[in-house]
């Protein structure tokens, strides 16, 4: 029964690895399209880095600047969120600046946009009169996305403030459009501007003093949840790209302080290519050279070692992949030591395996166990250490050796003693 249940796992486990890595490596379509692929940091993969300032020169104290640091790194990273990026980098460089790093995002310019909006959104009931020669009082002119200028009222009927939640849904006719969660207070207020005095006056959406779309008063509103429908002079394309963009930046919050990109670059995918290949290199000679003295130091059981250590790096890539984790540069360092701490079990059994006889496999295999786990066990307390406290490419060596440590022990006990258990006679 146990040798069933290890040939069943081992077949699982290595196939669910294949169907994950194969799309990864060979740039084909997923072969079981729930599972995600493994997925690669900066430094292997490109992307965008932006170096974010701040403008703190209205604030007085510096407890305040720190929270209003705070506060724009949080909604960066909420805005960031939204873009599915795996890992992103944000990080305090200095007093006011941030490091934004992207794996995997080209688009330097949407990046840019979604990650300086200040999302400032108002609405305002239209003046009556858009003659530009006709400046009413308390009224200012606001731009438009055709590039003209609309007249409305100062007034602030809702703000950003009064709304709890933004999505995306379908209008009636099949149109992209924003629906508005509104706060009780907000609810009120936007009742208060739909109400019979206003009906027949037109209502403007701004979003950071820039128009996104009008409406007309009809009967009062009364509900919390309100749709704001998108331009009807642009395409649903660019319908579905505003509105992604609106609810991003609402659900996201306001930014406390102005802030600008001050650089910005592309990493371009040559660093990755050298990095992967770098990386592949070193994991293949490393492989070669313990399997050629696993091969003259133990024969068969060398070449038993051998496909488990293979099947241990299949089983870290494909834990990697299903975690939605990132294999950065410090990763590939990681997997090559993980295929030395992978041998060293194998070792111990093969060593153990020589003392008590070939015949007695269960019995090395027990008795070397307890070694194998107090061993990773010491190892598993430092990378978790490293993993709780760390960021970046220190969380991600340890991901992997922690993912590596699993792995291990299964390759050895699951994997490794499947196959000695089939060649006893490797062991003559």
């Amino acid at each position: 029964m146990e040798q069933r249940f290890r040939i069943a796992f081992s077949v699982v486990v290595f196939s669910f690895s294949v169907a994950v890595l194969v799309p990864t490596f060979f740039q084909v379509q997923p072969l079981i399209k729930s599972l995600g692929t493994l997925k690669f940091g900066i430094d292997l993969s490109g992307g965008t880095d932006l170096l974010i300032q701040a403008d703190l020169s209205e604030v007085k104290t510096e407890e305040e600047k720190q929270k209003k640091i705070s506060r724009v790194i949080e909604v960066i990273r909420s805005r960031i969120d939204t873009l599915g990026v795996a890992e992103p980098q944000i990080q305090k460089v200095g007093l006011n600046r941030i490091r934004v790093q992207l794996p995997g995002v080209k688009s330097v310019e949407r990046t840019r946009e979604l990650v300086t909006k200040s999302s400032k959104l108002t609405m305002h009931l239209i003046s009556r009169s858009q003659s530009p020669q006709n400046n009413e009082e308390n009224a200012f002119w606001a731009k438009t996305q055709d590039g003209y200028d609309l007249q409305v009222e100062e007034k602030v009927w809702l703000t950003g403030e009064d709304i709890e939640g933004a999505s995306i849904s379908i209008s009636e006719n099949g149109q992209p459009e924003v629906r508005l969660d509104l706060s009780n207070q907000g609810a009120k207020n936007f009742s208060n501007l739909t109400s019979s005095q206003n009906r027949g006056r037109g209502i403007a959406v701004l979003l950071d003093h820039v128009l996104v779309t009008e409406m007309e008063v009809g009967d009062p509103v009364y509900g919390k949840y309100v749709s704001i429908e998108m331009p009807r002079s642009l395409n649903r394309d660019e319908k579905m790209a505003l509105a992604d963009e609106i609810s991003i930046v609402l659900k996201s919050g306001n930014l406390p302080v102005p802030v600008e990109v001050v650089e910005e670059r592309s990493v371009g995918p040559t660093l990755g290519k050298d990095s992967i290949r770098q990386g592949q290199l070193a994991i293949i000679l490393s492989l070669s050279v313990v399997f050629l003295f696993l091969l003259f130091k133990y024969k068969w059981l060398g070449v038993i070692s051998g496909f488990s250590m293979v099947f241990n790096l299949s089983l870290v890539l494909g834990g990697l992949a299903l975690i939605d984790a990132v294999l950065t540069f410090s990763g590939l360092a990681g997997l090559v030591l993980i295929v030395g701490m992978g041998i060293d079990s194998n070792i111990l059994v093969f060593e153990r395996l020589k003392e008590v006889g070939r015949k007695n496999v269960t019995q090395a295999f027990n008795e070397t166990r307890s070694a194998v786990v107090d061993a990773s066990m010491t190892t598993a307390l430092p990378a978790l250490v490293l993993f709780y406290f760390g960021n970046g490419p220190i969380r991600g060596f340890a991901t992997v050796m922690l993912l590596g440590l699993v792995s291990s022990y299964l390759s050895t006990f699951v994997f490794s003693r499947l196959f000695v258990e089939w060649r006893k006679t490797a062991f003559q």
